[in-house]
């Protein structure tokens, strides 16, 4: 996104105007533009996601400007005699190395979430010392709105994790495909190898990826691709049991070829959407684990797949609960406003309740390639006009 009060991009990096480019993450979404033959300047990021753009990119090596996470950092744009801003990066508590950036200079202090899930170490953002400053005033927030819609609510990651183990102990030993994406979930393959005690096995580019990330434990390249594995291996895996990370594209071709090979194997999708997936496939088991105290829905779909609410992102009550923690101002989204559909949801509902549940001023978000603006003043009167609607006569 290119930030319009700062000549710098994040997460974007197709722009040849920009002075400087800031990179939260690793997922390929926030990465559009770059590859190894880009050149267009300096690439801001925390040390775990630049020695990861290094593994995939290695030319972009002169390039990348690694920033520890905490300090005040000051970086002068355009060379000698050039604006100088300041920046801070924030733990994101989204996949390892994600960072939030705090940009500080002549157009006021902005924050920019990038791919976040709420901690409560993000309570105490406003105290960072480039929110305490004299006459320092947060003029917007960049934020996630992934799951910006109140049917999202997400249990903890450790709750959904505990009720996963809980589930594959009762079914073990076997072979628990487990859907990720290029990066994301090390914690969630970690515990559950560690409370299982067993191994977790990853393609060989994802297992290179792990070193870079420093996470204790015991990954090992798999042997084979699983949806295509001779029946004694999967047979004798199933017997020793294992973790088996798998793309969600091959998730069910992995549990068909593990079952028709007679191999003890269970499917697992963890996922934020797995709300949205009901609609998507056909629900024949519906649970409901209880884990300190808190309820974790599962639903096991008529192919076999067990569906948690495992997210990496914020739930809208997480989000409410976030920006309530800040200084009022206005909100650009990140993400484009959702639509309704089969495997999506409304968007401008989610975004109203957020305007009216969180009390930010305005909120700016792209719709249809249109930036567009919806201020507090007008969703009290849509929030109103709604609860007359609902409100039968007397």
């Amino acid at each position: 996104m290119l930030l319009e009060e700062v000549p710098v991009a994040v997460d974007s990096f197709h722009h040849d105007q920009c002075q400087a480019f800031f990179c939260s993450h690793a997922h390929d979404d926030h990465l559009k533009g770059l590859s190894g033959s880009w050149r267009r300047g300096h690439i801001y990021t925390s040390q775990i996601t630049a020695r990861l753009l290094r593994r995939r990119w290695p030319p972009l090596q002169p390039f990348l400007r690694p920033l520890e996470v905490g300090p005040v950092h000051r970086i002068l744009l355009g060379g000698a005699g050039g604006l100088e801003i300041e920046v801070c990066l924030v733990d994101a508590n989204h996949i390892p190395g994600s960072v939030m950036f705090v940009f500080s200079g002549f157009f006021g202090t902005i924050l920019y979430t990038g791919d976040f899930r709420f901690h409560e170490d993000h309570a105490h953002l406003s105290v960072l010392p480039l929110f305490t400053r004299p006459n320092a005033e947060l003029s917007r927030i960049f934020l996630d709105n992934t799951f910006c819609h109140p049917q999202f609510r997400h249990a903890s990651r450790a709750e959904v994790s505990r009720a996963i183990t809980k589930r594959l102990i009762s079914k073990w030993p076997c072979i628990a495909f487990v859907a990720v994406y290029k990066m994301g979930k090390e914690s969630l393959l970690a515990e559950l190898a560690r409370r299982l005690k067993t191994m977790v096995l990853l393609p060989k580019e994802r297992l290179m990826v792990t070193k870079d990330l420093e996470i204790g434990c015991p990954f090992q390249e798999q042997p084979c691709n699983p949806q295509s594995a001779p029946a004694d291996e999967l047979r004798r895996r199933s017997l020793q049991g294992c973790i088996w990370a798998v793309s969600r594209r091959n998730l069910r071709k992995s549990l068909w070829q593990a079952a028709e090979s007679g191999a003890a194997a269970h499917a697992i999708d963890p996922s934020g959407w797995a709300e949205l997936s009901r609609k998507e496939y056909v629900p024949c088991f519906e649970d409901c684990h209880t884990v300190s105290g808190q309820e974790v829905p599962v639903f096991v779909s008529d192919d076999g797949v067990s569906h948690y609410p495992y997210s990496d992102h914020s739930s809208f009550l997480e989000l409410v609960q976030f920006l309530s923690c800040l200084p009022a101002a206005p909100v650009t989204f990140i993400e484009s406003l959702p639509v309704p559909g089969p495997f999506g949801y409304d968007g401008e509902v989610g975004m109203n309740r957020l305007l009216h549940e969180a009390g930010v001023p305005s909120i700016r978000y792209s719709q249809q390639g249109r930036m567009r603006k919806v201020d507090r003043k007008r969703t009290a009167a849509w929030t109103c006009s709604m609860e007359l609607a609902i409100c039968p006569a007397p």
